[in-house]
């Protein structure tokens, strides 16, 4: 039988035999394709090795270039196909393929699923990009013949498809995902293995282009914009294609299970990461299978795929068996020096999951690594590492410190409201102070992707800049004060309660720290307020903040930032507050406490609601505070009783 690809050597004695290269699969979001790099390196001398082996297929690959134009499909997906077995000696020339494609084109809607599926796949191997046109024909013609395609045709078509980076069209995607889900049954492991990665890339492309389409587009706007019936039609199709998508990764999970002891080291790590990167919840009989197999070839793993297994078992939320997780560390640790950034971070990540912290002699050297790839590590890669070591209680050490803090300020710019939260969170659970430059490029960053953090996301930063004792930008806390403003009607109690008490006292402290920056006529406007002051100890209220004219005549920027701080600031509370009325009931004891707290020290008047629900809440927890907390409650409660005169 034909041989689709050609498989680098296995390790010496690993079970299963000899196999065809498996594709790197996709462990996040699958990057916008570029021309993937050769797979080998092209002979001087041609397809066919050296002297007369090379002269010959010199001389028949210029016959074919002249005879092209007169070739039956027959003859060009054969000669295609040939030139692919032959990939390992090198590619013909770019006029001998040009003409094989040109070919091809128009023949495309003549040809068999047989020979569309070699076609198709010699580009592949080829590392040969078609004209668009091509791939409109390959398309229609697909919807023709999918239905006379075996397990391997299919195989074939959509791992040249995820290899070349082209997205096929709705109906051609559609049509090959249903009929391998009908011949799943028939794939072998390599199969199951080539179309849960190639699945991995091309149905989450579609899906984020069909997400664009029916957002508008980075380029719409007004004139150009808002077609709704467009983007009814792409929701339709985008949810048509993930039941079908779903349906499909089913039946290919299910025959990962029937197939699993032929597989070797990579393909079981391939298998695992797919499904992950898909987000498939394979069943437990799913896992006991990948389990065995791992005990019998994860000796053979590379380091990096021993990583990647690892790690797809934490984002599939399943425990591998003890055997089996055994195995796998030993890869790892044993050969660190091999570990990339990507994989260091996966590794630290799959410890912290696991809940149990490297091994005493095993930790430093970990962190030695980390310190040496730092340099090359993405943005998620620095905020997962991060955030990991502080889950499992691991000091960075200076170095690594050094390294990550220089690679952050590189790669802020990429992090996510995710990867925020988890630098935020780490740091604070570290107790590590941000230097000022790094400070600097996560404040811009947490500003500019602020509207998008959770409400976790929020407090997170909030607590971590009280944790660290440091301040954040004025601007910086304005931002989440609208998200926070936004995000009040959803938090539960402890999460307003402890948000509004960060909030007040990190405004306490930038507040004042903005008025010390004043001078002047702005500096006397805002200490002449009601209840202002110029110090930490009485700045202004919001509300009277808020009220002050900073319209541009009056002051410098800062005033202008401070008054912005304050409306923004202002409509957090008042949301917190009518938050506070529908939580009260379900508040701690602490809860309460933070909340007069709060009040208390904005030294804003709440409605007679809030202290209301306040007030006969704490007469039920009253018996659960701690002293600090009934310290706190009844100084706050005698300040805000001043405050609200007769309440």
């Amino acid at each position: 039988p034909r041989s689709r690809r050609f498989a680098p050597p296995l390790p010496a004695g690993e079970p299963g035999g000899a196999r065809r290269p498996t594709p790197a699969p996709t462990t996040a979001a699958p990057p916008v394709p570029t021309e993937p790099p050769a797979p080998w390196l092209p002979s001087a001398e041609g397809p066919g090795g050296s002297g007369v082996a090379a002269s010959l297929m010199s001389a028949l690959g210029s016959r074919a270039s002249e005879l092209a134009a007169v070739m039956s499909a027959e003859d060009v997906a054969g000669t295609l196909d040939a030139y692919g077995r032959l990939s390992d000696n090198g590619r013909p020339s770019s006029d001998i393929l040009n003409a094989l494609a040109g070919r091809a084109e128009a023949l495309g809607l003549e040809m068999t699923g047989v020979q569309l599926a070699d076609t198709v796949n010699a580009f592949a191997k080829l590392q040969f990009w078609p004209r668009a046109e091509f791939w409109t024909t390959c398309g229609r013609r697909i919807e023709q013949v999918v239905d006379h395609m075996n397990a391997r045709n299919v195989t074939s078509v959509v791992n040249a498809y995820a290899v070349l980076g082209v997205i096929p069209d709705d109906e051609p995607l559609a049509q090959l995902a249903r009929r391998a889900e009908s011949v799943a049954d028939d794939m072998d492991a390599e199969d199951v293995v080539l179309s849960l990665i190639a699945y991995a890339k091309l149905w989450r492309r579609h899906e984020w282009e069909l997400l664009d389409s029916i957002r508008g587009g980075k380029d719409m706007n007004a004139e150009n914009g808002a077609n709704v019936f467009g983007a009814y039609a792409g929701v339709w199709r985008l949810s048509q294609l993930q039941h079908l998508g779903a349906s499909l990764l089913k039946a290919l999970s299910a025959q990962a299970s029937v197939v699993a002891d032929d597989m070797n080291s990579a393909e079981v790590a391939s298998t695992l990461v797919s499904l992950a990167a898909l987000g498939v919840q394979p069943d437990d009989w799913f896992f006991t299978k990948m389990g065995h197999r791992i005990e019998a070839v994860g000796a053979y793993m590379t380091p990096h795929d021993a990583t990647r297994t690892l790690d797809a078992f934490g984002k599939l939320g399943h425990r591998p068996p003890r055997s089996a997780l055994v195995v796998l560390e030993h890869r790892c640790l044993h050969e660190l020096a091999e570990l990339d950034a990507h994989d260091i971070a996966a590794l630290v990540g799959s410890f912290a999951w696991l809940g149990t912290p490297p091994g005493e002699t095993d930790a430093p050297a970990i962190i030695a690594r980390a310190a040496q790839v730092a340099g090359g590590m993405s943005a998620r890669d620095a905020a997962h590492l991060l955030h990991s070591l502080a889950s499992l209680h691991l000091e960075p050490g200076q170095h690594l410190l050094v390294a990550i803090n220089a690679r952050l300020r590189v790669v802020a710019g990429d992090l996510d409201a995710q990867d925020i939260a988890r630098i935020y969170i780490a740091a604070a659970a570290i107790g590590l102070p941000l230097p000022d430059p790094t400070k600097l490029a996560l404040e811009r960053r947490a500003e500019k992707i602020g509207p998008s953090l959770s409400a976790s996301g929020v407090a997170a930063v909030l607590m971590a800049y009280l944790k660290l004792d440091q301040l954040p930008r004025g601007s910086l806390l304005t931002v989440l004060a609208r998200r926070a403003e936004e995000l009040a009607p959803k938090m539960d109690a402890e999460r307003i309660a402890g948000v509004l008490d960060a909030y007040t006292q990190l405004w306490q402290k930038v507040s004042a720290a903005s008025l010390a920056s004043l001078s002047g006529d702005s500096a006397a406007s805002l200490a002449s307020l009601p209840g202002g002051g110029t110090d930490a100890e009485s700045p202004p209220t919001l509300a009277a903040v808020a009220d002050l004219d900073a319209d541009g005549e009056r002051g410098p920027r800062g005033a202008m930032r401070l008054v912005l701080m304050a409306h923004m600031g202002k409509a957090f509370v008042n949301a917190a507050g009518r938050r506070i009325v529908e939580v009260a009931p379900r508040m701690s004891a602490h809860c309460v406490a933070l909340s007069f707290g709060a009040y208390a020290q904005l030294r804003e008047s709440p409605g007679d609601d809030v202290l209301t629900a306040l007030a006969k809440r704490l007469q039920e927890v009253v018996d659960d505070m701690n002293a600090p907390d009934v310290a706190r409650t009844i100084d706050s409660y005698q300040k805000l009783r001043v405050m609200q005169g007769s309440w």
